[in-house]
């Protein structure tokens, strides 16, 4: 049987830690992305701790030069990507916390570039590309269970190509 292979971006905290979690415990490979190391190879650790086949991938959403890389890693050692949980993200850069008016536009911008064009300008399932929606061949599976369903993991979630 093959196994199933997931990319999480901004795998090491929060939602998309605890995604990477249950889909390890699933007998999924987890590919933990993270733009710092050492939080990349915590989360890499944990997860593994916990039971799961999880690697670290350095990536950085916002910065093409790393998506290459990355992509080019995942195909020499996979040879595909099953499941893109394209989801790194951030709340805030320098102003964390506080209430909107106070956030300046620099902190705005830097907000949009990691949340909207690091998702969307470099996105990472073109290279390697999951494979596609059984239902709709014009999109990109990008959820967990990549449009098979997942009733233990709840919706799937397919982004436009």
């Amino acid at each position: 049987m093959t196994t199933t292979i997931a990319l999480i971006t901004g795998a090491n905290k929060g939602i998309r830690f605890e995604t990477a979690r249950q889909l390890g415990s699933q007998g999924v490979t987890v590919l933990a992305d993270a733009r710092d190391e050492e939080r990349g190879r915590q989360a890499e650790r944990a997860l593994r701790d916990g039971g799961a086949d999880a690697h670290f991938v350095q990536l950085d959403v916002t910065d093409a030069t790393s998506v290459q890389p990355a992509a080019e890693w995942i195909e020499a050692e996979y040879g595909r990507l099953d499941i893109l949980v394209n989801n790194a993200g951030t709340a805030g850069v320098t102003h964390r916390g506080g209430p909107p008016s106070q956030t300046s536009l620099d902190d705005m911008q830097a907000v949009y570039e990691i949340n909207v064009f690091g998702v969307v300008a470099r996105q990472l399932p073109r290279r390697p590309r999951p494979h596609a929606h059984p239902r709709r061949p014009d999109r990109t599976a990008a959820g967990p269970c990549a449009g098979r369903g997942c009733p233990r993991l709840g919706a799937v979630y397919a982004g436009g190509s």
